[in-house]
Formats: C-alpha cells, structure tokens, sequence
C-alpha cells in the first residue's frame, strides 16, 4: 500500500534513507506535452518537499521504454 505523507516524513527522518521524488499522477510521460511533462515532475518534487521539510535530489521513473514513456524531451525536463 502506499506510504502517507506522514509515514513519507517518518521514513526520510531517518538517517540512512533518502526519500526521492518521482511523478505525481505516474502517467508515461513521452505520451504529455512537455509543458505537462514538467508539470508531473514538479508536482511530485513539490510534494516530497512538503511531506519531508527537504527538496529531494533523487529522481525515480519506473517506467523505462525509450520513446513510449520517455524521449528525449523528457530527459532534458
């Protein structure tokens, strides 16, 4: 099940783990516009920083087909 905000917070207090940020509605993003795209990105960075009271610097995307998910617009957001 996914984490609260809360348990986000109690996770990223700890001193061996880092909490880092991903999209905030797991769309693939190749398939939005780029404005859109940055849109996801920063929302979900935006959220991560709330929950935790730091900006995380690590940035997952599990969803991994060149061209589908993500192009290279993608990787310059």
């Amino acid at each position: 099940a996914p984490l609260d905000p809360g348990e986000v917070a109690r996770l990223a207090a700890h001193p061996l783990i880092e909490v880092g940020s991903h999209t905030s509605s797991h769309p693939p993003l190749a398939q939005l516009p780029i404005r859109a795209q940055r849109a996801e990105i920063v929302e979900g960075i935006e959220a991560v920083a709330e929950w935790t009271g730091e900006t995380p610097r690590a940035f997952a995307y599990p969803i991994g087909r060149p061209g589908v998910d993500f192009d290279a617009g993608t990787q310059q957001v």
